[in-house]
């Protein structure tokens, strides 16, 4: 759990208990996502750009098995 859920976490027990752990692995775990998501995106883009940069267009479709 990062640094952020772990505060998140802290801050909500005293209202919620054991909820609020599961509050906060489950804002962490939606954060995580996001930023593999769109660590994909990134790289994806950076695959086009380097097929259109050295064919000159797009020539090919890459294939990729992350689908959003």
């Amino acid at each position: 759990m990062g640094l952020g859920a772990k505060v998140l976490s802290k801050a909500l027990v005293p209202f919620v208990g054991g909820a609020g752990k599961e509050l906060g692995a489950l804002v962490a775990d939606q954060l995580r996502y996001v930023r593999w998501k769109n660590a994909v995106r990134i790289l994806e883009r950076a695959a086009s750009s380097l097929v259109t940069e050295r064919f000159g267009r797009r020539m090919c479709q890459l294939n990729s098995s992350f689908h959003f």
